[in-house]
């Protein structure tokens, strides 16, 4: 849910700066914690696995045979999107926090 809502922004920045006449964007760089996402964009042939999933959701498949997207896997120790998603013990909520502030940097 919240990668099709992030790639339908994508989607629209990039007409945006389209229509705006700005330059042409390569291919948009998203970082997943979901493997069998990314497993999913690049083997569209898997038996029995996606089967229950709304059609939606092969939006971001499209996009990535389409070379507008590619999704990259980030730890969910590292994934600052989960900061305000997920429950996080004091500790982490600090390290988060920070990292989000730019006072610590973002490894990869």
């Amino acid at each position: 849910m919240a990668l099709d809502s992030c790639l339908r922004e994508v989607q629209y920045i990039r007409q945006l700066l389209h229509f705006m006449g700005g330059p042409n964007q390569e291919c948009v760089t998203v970082y997943v914690d979901n493997t069998s996402v990314i497993m999913a964009s690049k083997n569209p042939l898997q038996p029995g696995r996606n089967r229950h999933m709304p059609v939606r959701f092969f939006y971001f498949r499209q996009l990535s045979q389409e070379r507008v997207i590619e999704l990259h896997h980030i730890s969910s120790s590292l994934n600052l999107a989960d900061l305000l998603v997920t429950f996080k013990t004091p500790i982490n909520f600090l390290n988060f926090t920070k990292k989000a502030k730019g006072h610590s940097p973002i490894n990869h």
